[in-house]
């Protein structure tokens, strides 16, 4: 990698990519999950700050990978959900099939984190679109 000489938006990128992978060796030594949040940087080109979020695996050892899913087990039960209910699949409206990933509290109209099964890109859902789903997929596992 080159030296880099000033911040800005072709630059910062870069510096993600060899933050992520120095992050990634220590996350392995530690049992921590590191990810990194949001960037800014000051007009000047000379200062950067990066939002780092730090996951512990807790004292059971029954770890979480993200934030999004510590907050989904810490928060399911505010929305309606079970904190059992991370990692279970649904089938949305369309037809199309998800798993459950995570929950962002702070949004307010589309909170839950989801995978589509066959392309695995990650959607963002309603509560209630994914209560509805999840009871369609218990219904149908009862028949």
């Amino acid at each position: 990698m080159s030296k880099i000489t000033s911040l800005n938006k072709t630059t910062l990128p870069v510096l993600r990519i060899a933050i992520e992978a120095a992050l990634a060796s220590v996350a392995g030594e530690t049992g921590v999950s590191l990810k990194i949040g949001s960037c800014r940087f000051e007009g000047d080109g000379l200062s950067a700050m990066f939002q780092l979020h730090v996951v512990a695996p807790g004292a059971n050892g029954e770890g979480v990978t993200s934030l999004e899913e510590a907050d989904f087990k810490r928060y399911a039960s505010d929305f309606g959900l079970r904190a059992s209910d991370l990692g279970r699949e649904f089938t949305a409206p369309a037809g199309e099939r998800y798993r459950v990933d995570g929950l962002k509290p702070n949004a307010t109209k589309l909170p839950i984190l989801a995978t589509n099964i066959k392309t695995g890109k990650r959607y963002k859902f309603s509560v209630d679109g994914v209560v509805r789903g999840l009871q369609r997929e218990a219904a149908s596992a009862a028949v």
